[in-house]
């Protein structure tokens, strides 16, 4: 796991990273909880890095950014990724 934050340096013990294209690897899936818009602006950086799977959180996607990212070549997925790991977040 890589968190991404341009104005952290550690979150839960982790070393944070500014940007995705600042990680060391690439990553298997990319997990986003942006605002559309945001998300908008950085898929040429995620495409560019690239991943398996975009993970589209509940209010990060919008049929703009649907479009981009599959235009992208990015493989979309829009759906809780918290669900993935078959853990509920009412249960978190």
């Amino acid at each position: 796991m890589f968190p991404i934050n341009p104005k952290a340096s550690e979150i839960e013990g982790l070393r944070v990273y500014r940007t995705i294209t600042d990680l060391p690897a690439r990553p298997d899936r990319v997990s986003v909880y942006l605002q559309p818009e945001v998300t908008l602006k950085l898929l040429p950086d995620i495409q560019a890095k690239g991943c398996d799977e975009l993970w589209l959180n509940p209010g990060a996607d919008s049929e703009a950014v649907v479009a981009e990212a599959e235009r992208l070549g990015l493989t979309v997925v829009r759906a809780c990724s918290i669900l993935e790991i078959g853990v509920s977040p009412s249960r978190l």
